[in-house]
Parts: structure tokens; sequence; C-alpha cells
């Protein structure tokens, strides 16, 4: 009894420390969802190649390289094919003038790291 005692005071220890880790992962999974980039990318007169780009990580020669299609542009509704199935990256530069979330994050972190601009 007395070693079972021991064992279940440890448990309550353990068990807030794995919560607050799980609240951690998971403060930033509502921040942005594929489903708003396409949301942003249908909205606005974004420029693929400039604006965003579509990439998908390769080595060549050894190298790390962004591989991107070699079209001046890409259908909204084909990005989401590209991302699932051929392993490619969504990246949206200054994401945070397009989408309220992700612009208060960034600002919470200038604020938190005394940075002049977070991006």
């Amino acid at each position: 009894p007395e070693a079972l005692l021991k064992q279940t005071s440890i448990f309550p220890s353990i068990t807030p420390r794995e919560k607050r880790n799980e609240t951690k992962i998971h403060r930033f999974s509502d921040l942005f969802k594929l489903e708003d980039s396409l949301t942003i990318l249908g909205n606005t007169d974004l420029v693929h190649g400039k604006d965003y780009f579509v990439l998908k990580y390769i080595i060549k020669d050894g190298e790390e390289w962004n591989g991107q299609l070699p079209y001046s542009s890409i259908p909204v509704q084909e990005i989401p094919r590209l991302l699932e199935q051929k392993a490619f990256s969504l990246v949206i530069n200054k994401l945070q003038k397009h989408w309220k979330s992700v612009r208060d994050f960034a600002r919470s972190l200038e604020l938190e790291t005394n940075a002049p601009s977070v991006s």
C-alpha cells in the first residue's frame, strides 16, 4: 500500500505537465488553416511567384532546393491537390496583411520579443 501511495502521489505531478504541453502544441491549431489560405487566394489579386508560391522541397546534385511549377499561375482549386497528393507547400508572403488572427499573433510576438516587426 505504501508503494502504491508513492506512485499515486507522483502521477498527479506528471499529468498537468502533459496537459500544459498539449495546450502549447494546440495553441496554434486554429491560427490558420488550408481553407483560410484558399479564401485569401480566391478573394485577392495575389500573384503566384511574387505574393505566394507553391513550392516543393527537392534535393538536386546533393543540394537542397525549392522546386516550383513551371506555370505563371496556378488555379486556386488545384492547390489543395498539389499540397495533399504531390507534397508541395504553400507560402503566402506578408500573410499578416491578409488574415486577422495571424496579424494579431504577429503583433503579440512583436510585443513579447520587443522586435520592430514580425512577419
